[in-house]
């Protein structure tokens, strides 16, 4: 399961966190992952297009332009509520 966080900084800024919810069935244990950073900015109101300034992905490490990416407690929190709210709207079938 997955899901994607965007936080705007103004209007020719955002940043996007893609987290990886992985639960492991044998044990019960899971963990969050963040799968993916991106800082994208843009040049003007007008322009549609977003470009990548920095990025991270924990998979395809050679692109990464960035060693760590920035992880506000804010953002942690708002994943967990959004995996909690997944996971609370499952059907539970027979």
């Amino acid at each position: 399961m997955n899901i994607e966080i965007t936080q705007p900084d103004g209007e020719l800024k955002r940043e996007t966190w893609t987290f990886w919810l992985h639960i492991d069935i044998g044990g019960g244990e899971g963990k969050i992952f963040l799968d993916s950073y991106k800082l994208e900015m843009r040049d003007s109101t007008r322009r549609k297009k977003w470009h990548t300034e920095d990025q991270w992905q924990r998979l395809f490490n050679r692109d990464n332009t960035i060693h760590t990416p920035p992880l506000p407690e804010k953002v942690k929190n708002v994943a967990r509520d959004r995996f909690a709210h997944k996971v609370s709207q499952l059907e539970i079938v027979k």
